[in-house]
């Protein structure tokens, strides 16, 4: 419960999905090497090559994206812990079944708790993001201003495009997320997960167009003036 609570429902029970998925592969492989392999083992070298094939497929997992990575850390814990529970070889097989069974049992009372207790909606969550993303969007296109230097415009342009693609990725992580929710939300005056996806994708359109802004010697460009109102029409459009 403790290792998956995060700050909303839909982040709290994807990690609990990826936690009792890469438990039950790791409890899989070790379960296979506890009853198959390990009563041939009869020197260190077999449990190293054993051992080197199980981190090679936890690492490949763990190396991926974000939203996957989190349960190769989960195959080696659960390959490691039942497979190495002493200084000699053991076939005891009840480390794999507690591991697998109190994984579980915490994620259906973790989820309990985030689904009818304490529900924290990913809607929510994506809302803010989307928010902060357009206000900085927003700011991007307020420059240049005509008082400040060529350098501090393009100084302050990039802080805002870092600023605003982080503001983008954590929208487009809370977008997969909603789909753990097992409701969207309580209002029914809310957008929909479905427009502000429209919302996000268009928006982010319009960030690409406005990067183009500070790219080379488009400062001085003839065209920026153009490209501008039709920046802002579009964020217009947003509403």
């Amino acid at each position: 419960c403790t290792f998956i609570a995060l700050e909303s429902t839909g982040a709290t029970l994807h990690k609990g999905v990826l936690r009792i998925g890469g438990c039950v592969i790791g409890g899989a492989l070790a379960l296979f090497t506890i009853v198959f392999l390990m009563p041939h083992m009869v020197t260190i070298a077999s449990l190293v090559v054993v051992v080197a094939c199980a981190s090679a497929i936890a690492g490949w997992v763990a190396t991926g994206s974000e939203m996957i990575s989190y349960a190769g850390l989960q195959i080696a814990f659960a390959f490691f812990y039942s497979v190495f529970q002493g200084y000699a070889p053991d076939t005891d097989l009840d480390n794999v079944r507690d591991r697998v069974v109190g994984i579980l049992f915490g994620l259906i009372v973790t989820g309990v708790v985030f689904a009818y207790i304490w529900p924290e909606h990913t809607i929510d969550r994506l809302r803010d993001a989307l928010r902060a993303a357009l206000r900085q969007l927003a700011q991007l296109l307020e420059i240049p201003r005509p008082e400040a230097s060529i350098e501090t415009v393009k100084a302050d342009a990039h802080r805002l495009i870092e600023e605003t693609s982080k503001s983008f990725d954590q929208a487009r992580r809370y977008i997969v997320l909603t789909q753990f929710d097992s409701e969207e939300s309580s209002a029914t005056d809310q957008v929909s997960t479905s427009k502000l996806e429209k919302i996000l994708v268009r928006a982010e359109e319009i960030f690409a167009s406005a990067k183009s802004l500070v790219q080379g010697d488009k400062w001085q460009d003839q065209t920026r003036a153009a490209l501008l109102s039709e920046i802002t029409a579009e964020v217009q459009r947003l509403d």
